[in-house]
């Protein structure tokens, strides 16, 4: 093989790994004992985990319960007129997307009160830091050539706890800006370049 071909294998290798360490674990709130109920200790279930970037929440629930995301003070005080998101369907997905703490409560009367909500703290993922590959010493008489240069994909990015505008932009995008349309049905900005 040359070096240009290990070096390419070696790229297209390393990307497949991060991609495959970006997948978090899933999460069924309450672990195997408990759901999103009035009978499970959903704080101390919660403090008990780690939840990292990339990892998912699965609430599994009744239909006389719900999933509110609220801010802290509304967490405080189980106000559920303001919610950040709303899930009613008893089988909802949360993505955990970015660090930080996140609030949910249940939107049925005296429930948040009763004990039904949970503070998740989220920490960043650690990333790998891949080693660079070590290329053989061969005496050549052309200078060594760099890697492909792989184009941008368009990416995806879901708000989950969205509450601001997003403009749309148009026109052409440089290396490093790209061009959103924003579908505030679903709460998806689709980005390209």
């Amino acid at each position: 093989m040359t070096t240009t071909t290990l070096r390419a294998f070696a790229l297209i290798a390393t990307a497949i790994l991060l991609v495959q360490s970006a997948k978090g674990a899933n999460f069924n709130v309450g672990g195997t004992a408990g759901n999103w109920d009035l009978s499970t200790n959903l704080n101390g279930w919660a403090s008990a985990q780690t939840f990292t970037t990339g990892d998912t929440l699965t609430f599994n629930y009744d239909s006389m319960h719900s999933v509110l995301e609220v801010s802290k003070p509304d967490y405080d005080a189980c106000q559920v007129n303001n919610p950040i998101g709303e899930f009613t369907n008893g089988n909802t997905l949360i993505m955990l997307k970015f660090p930080g703490k996140r609030y949910f409560i249940c939107g049925t009367g005296g429930h948040c009160s009763s004990g039904m909500k949970m503070e998740i703290d989220t920490v960043a993922a650690a990333v790998a830091t891949p080693q660079p590959a070590s290329s053989p010493v061969t005496p050549s008489s052309r200078p060594p050539m760099s890697p492909p240069q792989l184009p941008k994909p368009p990416s995806s990015v879901t708000f989950d706890s969205f509450q601001g505008s997003v403009t749309e932009a148009s026109g052409s995008c440089t290396e490093d800006s790209y061009c959103c349309t924003f579908d505030s049905s679903i709460k998806l900005a689709i980005c390209s370049c």
